[in-house]
């Protein structure tokens, strides 16, 4: 009998930006830091932005078969694209993890 595999975690990651951007060029910069991530770890990210607030972000990951190196690949594709430097001030990338119910 085979010991039942733990169950892999999904990413929401979200975060406000800068109101005085445009969210033209923040959603291409965001797009494109993704596809570079893909092209890394072969996981594509969903992209979203919250209704009522142009300003409030959120990118979703499927479950990582490595997540450790997801996150590394992540962490550096995020830096490479400077994605920081367009957080609200005082804002920060808050990563959630959830699995999906049995």
């Amino acid at each position: 009998m085979q010991a039942a595999r733990p169950a892999l975690s999904h990413l929401f990651i979200y975060y406000k930006v800068n109101a005085g951007l445009d969210a033209s060029g923040v959603k291409a910069r965001v797009r494109s830091m993704q596809a570079s991530l893909a092209h890394r770890t072969g996981i594509q990210g969903r992209l979203f932005v919250r209704e009522d607030a142009g300003t409030t972000w959120m990118e979703v990951y499927p479950p990582a078969p490595d997540p450790v190196a997801f996150m590394q690949a992540l962490n550096e594709e995020v830096e490479r694209a400077g994605l920081p430097l367009l957080l609200a001030d005082g804002n920060q990338r808050h990563i959630e993890t959830f699995i999906e119910c049995a």
